[in-house]
């Protein structure tokens, strides 16, 4: 799992203070991510006073249900939020580009990682969250969502 590796990488590189990546991982993805303070917290770290959330729902089937449930309090704080479905739907390279590019904020469903972590290296898109990661865009998420950064979790 590639993206695991150099996301773990990216966030030990920014603890240090040598890139310009941030990874918000939470222990829970439905709860934390309707916490305000949490939104505050990943919304400070964009340095965005209203920023763009890219919401990719891979690890819940893109379910809207958990997308409402993990991004209302975002829309509450003055996000304006998007989806990418990469569940079921065969997106181009250039489609997962244009919609991680256009994000200052990439939140991550819980659910299912196994699911996820396949269906993006099938799709490629570890290859774009990392050039994202690099850009300074916050990458974030809870439970299945926090852990696809990593090794483990």
């Amino acid at each position: 799992m590639r993206l695991v590796i150099w996301c773990a990488a990216a966030v030990a590189a920014t603890v240090r203070g040598v890139g310009a990546g941030k990874i918000y991982a939470a222990g829970s993805g439905q709860d934390m991510m309707s916490l305000p303070e949490t939104v505050a917290e990943i919304m400070d770290l964009s340095g965005v006073a209203s920023p763009h959330l890219l919401y990719i729902g891979t690890a819940t089937y893109d379910e809207q249900a958990a997308k409402d449930t993990q991004t209302h309090a975002f829309t509450d704080a003055g996000c304006s939020v998007s989806t990418l479905d990469l569940a079921y739907a065969n997106a181009t390279e250039q489609e997962i580009e244009s919609a991680v590019a256009g994000a200052d904020i990439v939140l991550v469903s819980g659910g299912n990682t196994l699911f996820a972590v396949d269906r993006w290296n099938k799709l490629g898109v570890p290859s774009v969250l990392r050039h994202a990661l690099d850009n300074g865009t916050v990458l974030c998420g809870g439970s299945a969502g926090g852990i696809v950064w990593f090794d483990g979790g």
